[in-house]
């Protein structure tokens, strides 16, 4: 499937894309990084430009992952453009550590990215223990975040 959506969409290659992309989720309700005052400073050093997918066409929001060599975001709709992505881009996908949802693991593998999961400290669950806290607002560890781009070489 993910072959098949690359012969499909053209990519945008006359813009000039930013390499490294921090995909925010400042323009969502749930699932938000609350200590993005901690994390984006420590991604603008070294060379992160944060975006947010709204507002952009099909053909921006593909040929942004496609051209990017380093994309770190927090699990949401706007990864799933992972399947834009060439063999070797560098991922660092952060989640909720009682979300665990492989997907864009999965297309990750398809796509042969260097991909590393973080898991968040989260609030306790809002729900039945049996239950996943999908939409829980997350912190990531700035330490943890800042090994995992060491061992990528970012």
């Amino acid at each position: 499937v993910v072959d098949w959506l690359n012969s499909l969409v053209p990519f945008d290659t006359e813009t000039a894309f930013p390499k490294r992309i921090f995909v925010t989720r400042n323009d969502s309700s749930v699932r938000k990084l609350l200590n993005l005052d901690e994390i984006e400073p420590l991604l603008l050093k070294r060379g992160f430009e944060p975006v947010t997918l709204s507002g952009r066409s099909v053909i921006e929001q593909t040929s942004l992952f496609h051209q990017a060599e380093a994309i770190v975001g927090v699990h949401g709709a706007a990864l799933a453009n992972l399947a834009f992505t060439r063999p070797g881009t560098k991922m660092i996908e952060m989640l909720p550590k009682n979300h665990l949802e492989p997907s864009y693991w999965f297309i990750g593998q398809q796509r042969q990215l260097d991909y590393t999961l973080l898991l968040g400290q989260e609030k306790p669950l809002s729900v039945a223990r049996w239950r996943r806290n999908m939409m829980a607002d997350l912190s990531i560890d700035p330490a943890a975040l800042t090994a995992s781009l060491d061992e990528k070489g970012l």
